[in-house]
């Protein structure tokens, strides 16, 4: 018998999906914005404070920290990098400024396999020589060297910047710029050490809207920047800041991909290949649509911003995770979330990766998001296991001074190349923090290596939701038989896993259950003196992970309770 402490305090009030709860709220870059916003700081924090504050699966490293707290509006762009031969690169946009960000800049950190530590300790270094961001990291699979991009500010416009290492991991960084005039520009590396940029146009009319592509063959020259995107006005045109690129490590392969944000109807999105390094490109590739959310009706399903990722897998084909969400009557919503796998030539292309649909929100989820979105996907090399991680808002769990729901980072796995997936396992733990923008490190090891931010106050302080705060972004190394089963092996050997949420409980109790064999389990609620106060579940349960949502009677009184579990 196990118990498991909690403690009942009714005094959060979970209202029933009101109206602009379920609305996205759709803000423009910190780019475009004339000013700083104006927030009233109410809980300003400003020390550094020791992570993680629950028992986490797996180990958290601190790798450095920001007060910026926004990183973009688009999809996850790759910020780690695991490299078997040589250690872990990681990078992030940074600011230690409480406001301006005067020196905001991409930060980097190597985690050395040889002496397994960070070489930067908890304070990375500026991996570009001028204020920079927006940008991610990749690895050039010859040279094990890392680069970073960023755009810089130049004589009138923007400037995509790119940092060349010298040496794996050395922090010691040469310069090239690409053409100015171009902003948000991710980057990819091909299997010959081809760099391609995908970068939107630093429009003089501040449209901002066309996607470009960049070649650098030589360092550090740039080619002539070439229109990826279709134009403005047509079909699945992109608008700001909704692009995404990634490269093969084994071929010549690049996808450029995007999805519309014109507010106009459901937003979708698209792609584009090329197979030899960015010489010639497919014609646009709409991305399929599931018939979901009552087909034929007025709710259609849509791609909005935070909704893709993709990755070239063992069999060089480009893999795509795409969350959709309803739109109805031209109006798009935050909650159901549909999130799907796409492999095109599959057979079936798209499979269910899972639904998720809180019966409850407590508040909204803030700028530029959906309530489970930023997908990020990567493989097992050895086995061909696939495995995808993404930001999920609590759903009763939020930050009294903003009215934002706080996040936690998920996760899935599949054994069958897609086909069907594992349920979603939760990573992270619901506390006073909101965890964003996770991204997953190509998989070498027994680890799925995950960084992602910690923010203090659930609320962008850059976005002006939120008072300024001392954020640290980490590095979570979670075993990845915990994505594929819930169950991490231990000397002990236990039984199971349980775990409740959130702690206090307010008016729903969330169980979270991992058996390691078929068993009979009775969880009852029982008060300090041993007296059952309700049976919560009294049956048969197979292997695996099991979860449940329980009604805490409104006669409870506040006090402290154990869950007991034969």
């Amino acid at each position: 018998m196990r118990k498991l402490l909690i403690i009942f305090i009714p005094l959060l009030i979970v209202f029933a999906l009101p109206k602009e709860y379920l609305i996205p709220i759709k803000a423009l870059p910190p780019e475009l914005k004339a000013d700083f916003p104006k927030v009233k700081e109410t809980k300003i924090i400003k020390e550094r404070t020791p992570l993680p504050t629950w028992q986490p699966v797996g180990r958290v490293d601190t790798v450095f920290f920001t007060t910026y707290d926004w990183q973009f509006n688009s999809h996850m762009r790759q910020r780690i990098y695991n490299d078997p031969g040589r250690g872990v690169h990681v990078t992030g946009m940074t600011s230690l400024q409480p406001s301006n960000f005067p020196d905001r800049n991409m930060r980097y950190n190597f985690y050395d396999r040889a002496t397994q530590s960070w070489a930067f300790g908890q304070d990375g270094i500026d991996a570009i020589n001028a204020r920079c961001g927006f940008g991610n990291i990749d690895v050039n699979p010859m040279e094990g060297n890392e680069f970073i991009v960023g755009h810089v500010a130049g004589t009138q416009y923007l400037v995509p910047r790119i940092a060349k290492d010298i040496a794996p991991g050395q922090g010691i960084f040469d310069y090239g710029d690409c053409q100015e005039g171009y902003l948000w520009p991710p980057i990819a590396i091909t299997s010959n050490g081809w760099i391609h940029v995908a970068a939107v146009e630093d429009d003089p009319g501040g449209a901002r809207e066309r996607v470009f592509y960049i070649r650098m063959r030589d360092w550090p020259t740039p080619e002539e920047p070439r229109l990826i995107a279709p134009q403005p006005g047509e079909p699945i045109a992109p608008q700001g800041d909704a692009h995404g690129i990634f490269a093969s490590k084994t071929s010549d392969k690049v996808v450029i991909f995007w999805t519309e944000w014109d507010g106009t109807g459901p937003d979708s999105g698209a792609y584009r290949i090329s197979t030899d390094g960015g010489e010639t490109w497919s014609d646009v590739i709409p991305f399929p649509f599931p018939e979901i959310f009552t087909p034929g009706s007025e709710t259609l399903p849509e791609l909005w911003l935070p909704s893709v990722g993709g990755f070239f897998d063992r069999e060089d084909r480009p893999n795509f995770v795409l969350c959709f969400t309803p739109n109805i009557r031209d109006t798009g919503r935050v909650i159901p979330v549909e999130m799907w796998h796409y492999v095109p030539g599959r057979n079936p292309e798209l499979t269910r990766i899972c639904r998720i649909m809180p019966e409850t929100l407590a508040a909204t989820v803030g700028y530029n998001a959906i309530f489970a979105g930023r997908p990020s996907i990567g493989q097992n090399l050895q086995n061909g296991n696939l495995y995808v991680v993404w930001e999920q808002f609590d759903p009763v769990n939020y930050e009294p001074t903003t009215q934002r729901l706080r996040a936690d980072i998920w996760g899935t796995a599949s054994t069958d190349g897609g086909l069907t997936w594992a349920p979603p396992k939760r990573i992270t733990e619901p506390d006073q923090t909101s965890k964003r923008f996770p991204f997953l490190a190509p998989i070498v090891d027994d680890m799925c290596w995950i960084v992602y931010l910690v923010d203090l106050v659930s609320g962008f302080y850059v976005q002006g939701e939120g008072a300024m705060s001392m954020n640290p972004f980490v590095v979570h190394q979670v075993p990845r038989e915990y994505l594929e089963t819930g169950i991490v092996e231990t000397k002990e050997n236990k039984l199971f896993a349980l775990k409740v949420y959130p702690n206090p409980i307010r008016k729903h109790a969330y169980l979270a259950l991992n058996l390691e064999k078929e068993t009979k389990v009775d969880i009852s609620l029982t008060d300090v003196n041993g007296r059952i106060i309700m049976n919560l579940l009294n049956k048969n349960l197979p292997k695996g992970s099991h979860n449940y949502q329980f009604r805490i009677p409104q006669e409870l009184k506040n006090g402290i309770y154990f869950l007991t579990v034969k």
